[in-house]
């Protein structure tokens, strides 16, 4: 197959004809622009629709709700509320929301490169010592030492005797005041 050569042509010598009055006409009429749909048509499929979604999300709902409820059911008495927190506090969680208050002031006196820290390494830190003294300093890693054994022993009963709560909380308190207060000795 060889490839078509085509040849361009030039006008004819001499005058071009002059333009012709008539307009140029499409090759077939136009139309118009497409009309409009009517509002009122597609509203109504859309409405439907959005009625049908809404029913089947009430339907899965109240559908999980009863699944939910008669499993419940099905379950002893004694095992029904164990997946809820206490309603009062254990020792524990006292002794852990202690340390977590100890570890914020920690943070908010040296920087926030102290929450990475482990209680090993905040015991052997100058720092600490340097501005708490040693007595304080060593109350603290205490507080953390004893916040770390009930996290992770796993043990439910609080085996340790030690001050009233109140005690301990004056104590705490003494400490974060420390800890955030401007002097850099050790105790006030």
């Amino acid at each position: 197959m060889t490839p078509r050569v085509t040849q361009i042509t030039e006008p004819p010598p001499g005058p071009t004809p002059p333009p012709t009055a008539e307009p140029v006409l499409p090759p077939r009429p136009n139309l118009g622009p497409e009309p409009w749909l009517d509002s009122s048509e597609g509203n109504g499929w859309g409405l439907v629709f959005l009625g049908l979604i809404l029913l089947v999300a009430l339907a899965s709902g109240l559908w999980m709700r009863w699944r939910r409820n008669r499993r419940r059911a099905q379950l002893p008495e004694s095992e029904r509320g164990q997946n809820r927190p206490p309603a009062f506090p254990s020792p524990i969680d006292h002794r852990i929301r202690r340390a977590e208050r100890l570890r914020d002031a920690l943070i908010t006196a040296f920087g926030p490169n102290w929450s990475a820290k482990t209680t090993e390494e905040i015991a052997a830190d100058p720092a600490l010592l340097t501005r708490l003294g040693p007595e304080r300093s060593a109350r603290v890693v205490a507080i953390l030492a004893d916040a770390d054994r009930a996290k992770f022993a796993g043990s439910s009963s609080d085996e340790r005797s030690e001050a009233p709560p109140e005690a301990d909380d004056r104590e705490l308190a003494d400490l974060i005041s420390t800890l955030t207060s401007p002097s850099t000795g050790p105790g006030r």
